[in-house]
């Protein structure tokens, strides 16, 4: 979030909670290696030390000092430019914070130095990483948040603003200054216990205890943010709103309402079903910030898919055109909007959509790299070179574990709705598998598993998938429904009864197409109360499902009222027939490149200048994809379309080779009505067409 902040009371390079590395250095770089200054600072960390080890309190002020608010506030400013320096020991500041909290209660200094030593005592804690590690501790971090919740008590007497210089703040009253002025920025405070909380969620382990109790610390941040809104909103600065109301969506976009209403009972604030829905209406109308806006717009197309909207979650993506600019975001953006086409994939499946849900999910498992797409783990590639900072970058980018989306489910509706798309395609082109490919995937698990010489039980997912699709093929539509259901990554999915029952209507309907494409050419007329007895459905579905086979001509046949059949037309060609017009495919397709091969030997047909007067007045009518093709004077006549009534072009009036016609005696086209040069063709064409 830190690089959407911008000004007046947005953060950016110089966040006080993201301090320079160059703060890390002190003094010693100044006095260089001046050995009196080294003594006296190896001494002085000594003392520290020794104090801090034997529990003695440490001195803050010097014997007989008047305890006031400017040298109390004098010393609080002290303790904050040494944050961040190398011989800084957190226990000794801490413990001098301490000090000074009860000096200030004793003394009855006022609630703007309580504001003050409570946002350097965030600072502080926010920077006691555990060793090795860039989180802090979970006692640290509850800690942490009771600070920022003091702060807002003191919200009502005490002016906290971002960015007040030390001349700007005013902790003490005078009859000139009536209300307090402290530099600090509670939305800053919030955003950094949001992501050391995601960082100490990526380290856990998911499968332990510490991750379900660290999950717990997530719903004591939503309503630390909740309990801000009142706060954030007074400064009346929209992009400020909108840093807090993209928080608080991050936390909810992801769960159902049942379960948001169960957040909301525990922590004691009224549930209100569209609260989602009011914040991304909100970033919708005043974010000026763009990626903020496309995460809103993201978040909520997930919500909407999570609880199967699927209509209204399609048509926010399409009129966000996201698809169109998302190569053009952030990292972050891009594995939201990843996420965003795994979950719109799922709720298309979970609706029916197959054609849809193969559409969204097919790029995202036909890659190989769903695991770096989606941010949650790292695909081990060969020959990749990664240095460590990428490796870093890419650490930092996981999601927790509570926010993935199970890959083996995925990728198990991927492949049901290619093999409910493919089986009948392949049936309806038996001879020519490759024309139309929908899944390329799917392609190679099938015939993977047809050349292995033995094939025994199916094991995994992707095993069921092939065994049911060899089930389909031969329209046994119970033997694949059986292997579907044995895939035990089915609970998964949300709505399990209601799926199964949509996928087995699905597998119905597609066996019943390809027994139609597989056996129909061996019936003279097939019974539609069979069909529909045979594939458990109803006559009139039955009847509209053929019909609109017929209509769109994948299958030949006709219906016979009278008798309620359908008749087959017997019309297909056959395999031998498919072989002929392949072997006539490619020699057409060589001919044309000898013709073209030739064209430039002997620089005719285009590849000479354009001499004026060339073209004659009896052009040929045949495709300008080769511009000048018979229509020079003297030239020869275009060869006529293969399968067409357009015949070739008649040669040009004798230019160059003489009186009439073309380079030799023309031959009649075997598409009839044109003329074609048989000098280099030797008559191929005529073959061809006869084939």
């Amino acid at each position: 979030m830190n690089e959407y902040r911008k000004e007046p009371y947005e953060e950016d390079e110089e966040d006080e909670l993201d301090y320079n590395e160059s703060n890390l250095k002190d003094d010693e770089n100044e006095k260089g290696d001046d050995p009196e200054f080294k003594k006296t600072r190896n001494k002085k960390v000594a003392i520290n030390l020794t104090a801090v080890l034997e529990k003695k309190p440490l001195e803050i002020f010097p014997k007989g000092t008047k305890i006031t608010a400017q040298v109390v506030l004098a010393k609080l400013r002290e303790l904050a430019r040494q944050r961040g320096k190398k011989l800084t020991i957190f226990v000794e500041v801490m413990d001098q914070l301490n000090q000074l909290k009860k000096i200030i209660s004793e003394h009855q200094l006022g609630s703007g130095l309580e504001v003050k030593l409570t946002c350097l005592l965030i600072l502080y804690r926010s920077d006691n990483f555990v060793r090795g590690t860039n989180y802090i501790a979970a006692s640290e971090w509850l800690e942490v948040v009771q600070d920022v919740e003091r702060l807002l008590t003191f919200t009502d007497s005490v002016n906290i603003y971002p960015r007040l210089t030390e001349e700007e703040e005013v902790v003490e009253l005078t009859s000139e200054q009536q209300t307090y002025k402290v530099n600090g920025d509670i939305l800053s405070y919030i955003e950094k216990l949001d992501d050391l909380l995601i960082r100490h969620l990526q380290a856990a382990d998911p499968h332990t205890t510490e991750y379900v109790a660290l999950l717990k610390n997530e719903n004591v941040l939503y309503k630390l943010l909740l309990d801000s809104r009142t706060f954030v909103e007074s400064f009346h600065n929209e992009n400020y709103n909108c840093r807090l109301y993209s928080l608080l969506l991050s936390h909810v976009y992801y769960k159902k309402l049942n379960i948001l209403k169960k957040v909301d009972e525990l922590i004691g604030v009224p549930h209100d079903p569209e609260f989602l829905k009011k914040l991304c209406n909100y970033l919708y109308a005043h974010s000026s910030i763009g990626p903020l806006r496309a995460r809103a717009i993201l978040c909520h197309i997930y919500f909407l898919s999570l609880h199967d909207h699927w209509q209204e979650a399609r048509d926010l993506l399409l009129m966000s055109h996201l698809q169109d600019s998302i190569h053009l975001a952030d990292v972050d953006t891009q594995i939201l909007y990843n996420r965003v086409l795994a979950q719109l994939g799922l709720c298309a499946f979970r609706c029916g959509k197959i054609v849809e849900a193969h559409s969204c999910l097919y790029d995202l498992t036909s890659s190989g790299r769903a695991k770096d797409l989606l941010a949650q783990g790292f695909t081990n590639q060969r020959h990749s070179m990664r240095t460590p900072e990428q490796q870093a970058a890419e650490k930092s980018r996981q999601v927790p574990f509570h926010l993935h989306i199970n890959l083996e489910l995925v990728e198990c509706v991927c492949l049901s709705c290619a093999m409910l798309l493919e089986i009948p395609n392949i049936a309806a082109n038996p001879y020519d598998n490759k024309r139309r490919v929908i899944s390329k995937q799917f392609r190679r698990l099938l015939e993977h598993n047809n050349r292995l010489p033995f094939s025994g039980p199916p094991e995994n997912t992707r095993e069921h998938i092939v065994a049911a699709a060899k089930c389909l093929s031969h329209g046994n539509w119970k033997g694949a429904c059986d292997l579907l259901f044995n895939i035990k990554v089915w609970p998964l999915l949300a709505s399990l009864d209601k799926v199964k029952e949509i996928l087995e209507a699905k597998v119905k309907e597609e066996g019943l197409k390809t027994y139609l494409f597989t056996y129909g050419p061996m019936y003279d007329s097939l019974r539609l109360d069979e069909l529909s007895g045979m594939f458990e459905l109803n006559s009139k579905h039955v009847r509209n499902l053929v019909t609109r086979l017929m209509i769109r001509g994948e299958l030949r046949a006709s219906w016979d009222q009278e008798r309620d059949c359908i008749v087959m037309h017997k019309n297909e060609p056959t395999r031998l027939q498919h072989l002929a017009k392949q072997l006539a495919d490619k020699g057409a397709v060589l001919v044309e490149n000898n013709e073209r091969f030739l064209d430039m030997l002997t620089g005719v047909y285009g590849y000479r200048d354009n001499i004026r007067g060339r073209v004659g007045p009896h052009d040929s009518q045949v495709t300008r994809r080769y511009p000048l093709r018979g229509e020079g004077h003297g030239g020869r006549g275009a060869r006529g379309i293969q399968g067409s009534s357009v015949g070739g072009g008649r040669g040009g009036r004798g230019w160059a080779w003489g009186k009439g016609g073309g380079l030799d005696a023309p031959v009649e086209s075997f598409s009839g009505g044109g003329r074609f040069d048989s000098r280099f063709m030797q008559n191929k064409s005529t073959l061809a067409g006869q084939l």
